[in-house]
């Protein structure tokens, strides 16, 4: 039996789109783990640090889908492959900084100060939060005056801590 070639690519591409869709319901049945939080910490960080409004809101639109507990899981993050893509960035975004755990402890790395440092130190080059991000969540992108408003807070936090460290570190004789 001969068959033509434009018969022999039809039925090939039949084929492929066949194995194709079997391979891609038999991927949904690789279920991503959902990340829990990995760092140590003793509570929300609101519940140490007072945020103010316009830095909340901010903090939530902008990190708290993958840096908190707080992650808003949109439909896509429930499809193979993409769901493993989603929850490796989220268990990624906690493992560096999670509001949900956070620690006061000013000796135990990533310390608060740290944390703050980093945080205005990624905003204000762009690396957070991730171009990748920013492509589907289009509210999320900062702007100038929202980083600004971020970093003062945060350099706030860092002067206020320092005070705070200092009072209680009795002075060496």
């Amino acid at each position: 039996m001969f068959l033509t070639r434009r018969a022999r690519l039809r039925r090939w591409t039949r084929v492929a789109a066949k194995s194709l869709l079997v391979v891609g319901i038999a991927i949904q049945l690789i279920r991503p783990e959902y990340p829990r939080g990995e760092l140590p910490g003793d509570g929300r960080m609101t519940r140490f640090v007072a945020v103010p409004g316009n830095v909340d809101s901010l903090l939530r639109r902008s990190c708290y889908d993958c840096h908190s507990d707080e992650t808003r899981w949109p439909w896509y993050s429930r499809v193979a492959p993409v769901s493993w893509l989603v929850t490796n960035d989220v268990r990624h975004g906690r493992s560096n900084l999670d509001f949900s755990r956070w620690s006061i402890d000013p000796i135990r790395e990533p310390t608060p100060q740290q944390r703050f440092r980093w945080m205005c130190r990624d905003v204000r080059s762009d690396v957070m939060p991730p171009r990748m991000y920013l492509l589907a969540h289009s509210r999320a992108r900062l702007t100038d005056t929202g980083k600004n408003a971020l970093c003062a807070w945060a350099d706030q936090q860092i002067s206020s801590a320092h005070t705070r460290n200092a009072r209680e570190t009795p002075a060496r004789r």
